[in-house]
């Protein structure tokens, strides 16, 4: 199974979401489902502490991560993984202060083994490599 988890930093361009957002199950994390939501995608549920999301617009559709020793970026994909999810693609996780930006990356590191999880980046995207899942191949173009 294929998520997109949509976050609330700087919001991807059209060129970047459109094709990432088919065939998949999009999760707002927190305020990210409202901006998802304006760019026209559906939302299945919105992951985190929901201390930014529309309380209102997304009633019935949330799922509160309560641990704040962790971002919700980093609650969120352990979820999805959970859930059985094996592919994650996120967006709108990059923008704001370093710190926000580091915390993306350190995200990648805390989620567990077991999904294939890239960070989509406006030039690029970072492909989390976990040292328990085995093999990777990658085409450099």
């Amino acid at each position: 199974m294929r998520a997109v988890l949509w976050c609330n930093g700087q919001q991807p361009s059209a060129p970047i979401s459109a094709g990432l957002v088919e065939g998949a199950s999009c999760f707002g994390v927190d305020g990210g489902a409202d901006r998802a939501a304006e760019a026209g995608y559906e939302v299945a549920q919105v992951l985190g502490d929901l201390d930014s999301a529309d309380s209102d617009r997304w009633r019935g559709r949330t799922h509160k991560l309560v641990d704040q020793s962790s971002s919700d970026l980093a609650k969120s994909l352990s979820l999805l993984i959970e859930r059985g999810y094996t592919e994650i693609d996120v967006v709108g996780a990059d923008g704001g202060s370093t710190s926000h930006f580091l915390g993306s990356w350190a995200a990648l590191c805390e989620a567990p083994p077991g999904a294939v999880i890239r960070l989509h980046h406006e030039d690029s995207v970072t492909h989390r490599v976990h040292p328990h899942d085995g093999e990777r191949e990658f085409a450099v173009r």
